[in-house]
């Protein structure tokens, strides 16, 4: 079972009517769809260019000409090791542009 259908799960079984709890676990389940979606279909494109090292919450992307990329696929964000910058937001879209 995958975590957002863990989660969708979770979210139907808790009978209270609370709104916040109810967008935190939409939140969740967006991230964990994000997340999932990226091992699906962009990591295997990854690893066939690049290594890849998969951690429990990110993954480490080698390069020559970016040197070490951190990608935080739940947050879609990314860290340039080399000149520690960040990247929130739209890391998915840039290493569709950039790296594959």
């Amino acid at each position: 079972m995958k975590e957002s259908e863990r989660i969708k799960k979770e979210m139907l079984e808790d009978d209270s009517d609370n709104d916040y709890r109810s967008a935190s676990y939409l939140n969740k389940i967006k991230r964990a769809e994000r997340k999932e979606s990226f091992v699906e279909y962009v990591l295997p494109l990854l690893k066939m260019k690049y290594p890849v090292n998969e951690r429990e919450n990110d993954f480490e992307i080698i390069t020559e000409k970016y040197g070490r990329i951190i990608f935080y696929p739940k947050a879609n964000s990314l860290l340039f090791s080399k000149d520690n910058n960040w990247m929130k937001h739209f890391g998915l879209n840039w290493i569709k542009k950039w790296l594959l």
